[in-house]
């Protein structure tokens, strides 16, 4: 957050709506919620419309699990209502068991995903979810694996409605406490990745690159020199 609701990583700018304000967050500054009126608004862009695959991760601290507490949404899509999941919906239940949830038509037909690992209240948890269209759905909390599971029916309905942080179309609830360093990807992050902004904490995104094609052995002679390559792989995040 750091002060307001710019992109740190593009130009997905954010838009503060109702109450919002910024407290000490787990990297610099978080996004408080009230739980009464506010959230972050982003508007649309080709970027946000995610249709092969995705992440959301950020680390949270939920004063209470009265209700669902919506993280990251883009919906709906087509003709379905407003309290339709869309291109993606990331929440938490009242239970605290992160869902992820989209839909598989433009009618309101949709696909849900529950994690096996639930949060806790009053202390900062690193959530995550990827999704690969065809593939699979795996949740993480806290560095770890918190649920896998197969992807179904159609995934990446796009729509023209902006990304909401905190609550969603139908204003269904808002979010009551911290969201920090949210951030959302076209593609999805491996384990290490996850788990590497885990460990970082406070020093924030730290993502170690894959390596691709590990170095070859030579054999040369002793005093002469020896040139090796490596190939490794990597994204910057899409948004905040």
């Amino acid at each position: 957050a750091e002060g307001n609701a710019l992109d740190a990583a593009g130009t997905n700018n954010g838009t503060i709506v109702g109450g919002v304000t910024y407290a000490p967050g787990e990297v610099g500054q978080a996004f408080s919620f009230g739980g009464v009126n506010g959230y972050v608004s982003v508007p649309t862009s080709p970027a946000l419309n995610l249709t092969n695959a995705l992440t959301i991760e950020a680390w949270v601290e939920v004063n209470n699990l009265n209700t669902y507490y919506f993280i990251a949404t883009k919906g709906p899509s087509g003709t379905a209502g407003n309290n339709y999941s869309g291109n993606f919906e990331f929440r938490i239940a009242p239970n605290g068991y992160m869902q992820l949830l989209h839909q598989t038509s433009t009618g309101g037909a949709l696909a849900t995903y529950t994690a096996a690992k639930a949060v806790t209240t009053g202390v900062f948890h690193h959530i995550a979810v990827t999704l690969v269209s065809g593939g699979d759905v795996n949740f993480y909390l806290d560095g770890v694996s918190a649920g896998t599971f197969s992807q179904q029916g159609t995934f990446g309905l796009t729509n023209s409605q902006p990304v909401r942080n905190g609550t969603r179309a139908d204003f269904f609830s808002y979010f009551n406490g911290l969201i920090d360093e949210l951030s959302i990807y076209n593609r999805a992050l491996s384990l290490n990745e996850i788990a590497s902004i885990y460990h970082a904490g406070s020093g924030g995104k730290n993502m170690a690159p894959e390596i691709v094609t590990l170095p070859q052995s030579q054999t040369v002679m002793q005093g002469s020199n020896a040139s090796f390559s490596v190939t490794a792989s990597g994204a910057p995040l899409l948004a905040y």
